[in-house]
Parts: structure tokens; sequence; C-alpha cells
């Protein structure tokens, strides 16, 4: 995702890396990921955590059987925070995820 977007109502199957990548460079900005299905595969939704990255909304997902994390913060390429579906995201006051389905 780019600068602007909103993906919204989508069904993702076993992606091999990420379900939905939104961004991770500060050039993120204004995104939202909202009623998406996401299942399988090795992340649900990697967010940017990046300096300087604007803000996100990641809200009302379901996201099922992500091997190495429902919401992952990615910098620069590289997976950089635990799932912040399953912990605060406090520490990265650009981000807004709430009422996400994990399991």
């Amino acid at each position: 995702m780019a600068a602007g977007a909103s993906v919204t109502g989508n069904v993702v199957e076993n992606a091999p890396l990420y379900g939905i990548y939104a961004g991770g460079a500060a050039g993120a900005n204004g995104l939202v990921a909202s009623a998406n299905v996401l299942r399988g595969g090795r992340v649900g939704i990697a967010v940017s955590v990046a300096e300087g990255a604007g803000g996100a909304v990641l809200s009302g997902n379901m996201i099922d059987g992500a091997s190495e994390g429902a919401i992952r913060g990615e910098r620069g390429g590289e997976l950089v925070t635990g799932d912040l579906a399953r912990a605060s995201a406090a520490n990265f006051s650009n981000l807004t995820i709430e009422n996400n389905r994990v399991s």
C-alpha cells in the first residue's frame, strides 16, 4: 500500500509472506485495512513503524492461522515488532489497531 489507500472486504488465503502489506517506509500514510479475511500465510498484515510514518488504521479484520503473527510492524524490509494484534501498539502513535479477530 502507498500513501492514501484503503483495502477493504478482501479474502486472502495462504499468502507466501504478508496477506496485506501496509508499507514499511516513512512515506506510508493515510492507510486503512478493514473488514478483510486473511487465512494462513506467515503474517496477516505488515504495517510501517518506520520513523516518520504517517497514520494507519487496521480494524475489523479476521486473521486466522498466520504462522508469524497477525499484525507485525515492519521497517525497511524487516519485521521489527511482536504481534501488535495481541500486544499493545501504544509505542506507535501513528497506528490504530482495534477490533481485529485473531485465531
